[in-house]
């Protein structure tokens, strides 16, 4: 679960938050840990338009992968912590159509291969 403290970098316009950071921490967090930071972005002070901004460092086989996702809360005052999770949710989903659609073109790539 989210909670305040870890979001990080908060800025506020007045009373009215315009930006923050949540730093996700995966793998094993003692002898590899993985530390992937989610910046979020207020587009205007009267907005509900949120961006969440990321990146997968580089690999051994691949440049690094930038993400902008901007979507849109329900109302301008809810709680930060719903607002990361909220952001953290769509980058999910979209990990998900990412993994299923390169799954299948491993898939058609292997077909194509075999026997060569």
């Amino acid at each position: 679960m989210i909670t305040l403290q870890q979001l990080t970098n908060r800025r506020y316009d007045g009373k009215d938050p315009v930006h923050f950071e949540y730093t996700l921490v995966s793998g094993d967090t003692e002898t590899d840990p993985v530390e992937m930071l989610f910046a979020f972005s207020r587009e205007d002070k009267d907005s509900n338009v949120w961006t969440m901004e990321t990146r997968f460092g580089r690999t051994a086989v691949a440049d690094a992968q930038f993400y902008l996702i901007r979507f849109e809360m329900p109302k301008r005052n809810l709680p930060l912590e719903l607002i990361c999770a909220t952001g953290l949710q769509y980058f999910k989903v979209q990990i998900q159509y990412e993994v299923q659609t390169r799954s299948m073109l491993l898939f058609d790539m292997s077909n194509v291969l075999e026997g060569m």
